[in-house]
């Protein structure tokens, strides 16, 4: 009798001791849980934000359409967005400025030399492309 006592107290150890490592397993997979959950959140915010910013850059995008009806292409009217937005300045305001300047014209050429949108000099563009290391300016 000794013995079957002996031996059921060792089996029930057993499976308490297995019972633990299951709660101890348990309770890490619901950590790892939970920090997936606060990753995704993170992921979700973040693709909130550039929801967001997109849809402000489209309405920023359709406005200028709007009152720059010129055919520009797609690519230089979300650079000069883009830059103007690194610059802290108005897109209107570089528009403006490449329709007075060149209308809307990437190849026009000035009698003294001045080239693209912007009517940049060469000297000016090589300025440029040192300063702010920027490729393709002349």
């Amino acid at each position: 009798m000794l013995i079957v006592l002996i031996s059921f107290l060792l089996l029930i150890n057993s499976y308490s001791n297995r019972n633990l490592k299951l709660q101890e397993d348990l309770q890490n997979q619901t950590v790892l849980i939970n920090q997936l959950q606060k990753e995704i959140q993170n992921i979700q915010e973040k693709n909130e934000q550039i929801l967001k910013e997109n849809n402000r850059l489209l309405k920023q995008l359709n406005d200028i359409n709007q009152k720059y009806s010129v055919n520009i292409p797609m690519k230089d009217k979300l650079l000069i967005i883009k830059e103007s937005k690194k610059y802290n300045m108005q897109p209107e305001l570089l528009f403006g400025l490449i329709e007075a300047e060149s209308t809307f014209n990437p190849n026009a050429v000035s009698p003294c030399g001045a080239i693209g949108y912007g009517q940049i000099m060469s000297s000016t563009g090589k300025w440029i492309n040192l300063v702010l290391s920027y490729s393709n300016v002349c």
